[in-house]
């Protein structure tokens, strides 16, 4: 992939608001994670990079388990982050979160957010409802691969059950960083300060009010580039998954299991995002380019 130069990015304001588009991102997300054709080319490639870089006593369980475990992952996305919520919390669209005084990303607001998506999580029919959902997913596979499948998911949903009954919003809070908790500091991998500027700037914008303009179009793509050049250098993705597997001390006897699944299961989140960001089809979707890009 071509380098992306440094470059000052101004995106003009106008309407619609900025709360619109930050909603429509989160939904057109949502949307192209659960399409069965990004399933299926998010499949081969990370059959193809992802499992064939893995440890060799991983490769056989991750071809496997890979529709599994991406239909698990886009079916806890889509309960538990709602497009309102996200945009709310990100100060991007009106309401008690977006007029807090401080950043977006202080402690207080992470507290807020955390506490949120705890409380869906810890919903014991919300829980069940997902249960089901992923028990669902099995059915899909081979008959031979069903049991195995059953077992795995009724043993993340205990794992979950007993990690959530030891989590809280300060916890989780301090983990990620957000709060700070003496004597105790990771290091946050750099590609979190590079990151945030980008999608800040981007969802706080507004496209022109001629969408489709020149100059706001070719801004975005250059936003998502350098997102995406970002999250596909490899030493960033070590970093951020290394940063993961140290945050796993939090669970005490969940650790190992924890370290385990980040191991395994991180790269995909990872080359997830990286599928999604595709320039053309974001910038469309954000009105800041015309659907003639999609041709």
């Amino acid at each position: 992939m071509k380098s992306v130069e440094s470059t000052s990015l101004t995106i003009k304001r106008a309407e619609p608001p900025a709360c619109d588009l930050c909603e429509g991102f989160v939904t057109s997300m949502s949307k192209f994670l659960a399409d069965p054709k990004t399933e299926h080319d998010v499949e081969q490639v990370l059959e193809n990079v992802l499992c064939k870089s893995l440890p060799a006593e991983f490769y056989d369980t991750c071809v496997q388990e890979l529709g599994v475990i991406y239909t698990q992952v886009v079916a806890t996305i889509v309960s538990a982050m709602d497009p309102a919520d996200v945009c709310g919390a990100l100060g991007v669209c009106p309401g008690a979160l977006a007029a807090a005084s401080n950043g977006p990303f202080d402690c207080p607001m992470c507290r807020m957010v955390a506490l949120t998506l705890l409380q869906r999580f810890k919903d014991p029919k919300a829980r069940e409802d997902m249960h089901k959902a992923f028990l669902e997913a099995c059915d899909d596979l081979e008959p031979i691969k069903k049991p195995k499948c059953i077992l795995d998911v009724n043993a993340l949903f205990a794992s979950l059950e007993a990690i959530l009954d030891d989590l809280d919003p300060d916890m989780a809070c301090e983990v990620t960083q957000f709060c700070p908790k003496p004597g105790v500091a990771l290091a946050r991998p750099a590609a979190f300060a590079a990151m945030r500027p980008l999608w800040t700037g981007l969802l706080a914008s507004h496209p022109s009010v001629a969408v489709g303009d020149d100059a706001s179009c070719q801004n975005c793509k250059v936003i998502v580039l350098q997102a995406v050049a970002i999250l596909q250098n490899p030493k960033t993705q070590m970093e951020v998954i290394e940063y993961a597997k140290e945050s796993c001390n939090v669970f005490g006897d969940w650790q190992v299991q924890c370290e385990q699944y980040v191991t395994l299961y991180g790269p995909l989140f990872i080359n997830m995002l990286i599928t999604y960001l595709q320039p053309d089809a974001i910038c469309t979707e954000l009105g800041y380019c015309p659907a003639s890009f999609l041709a």
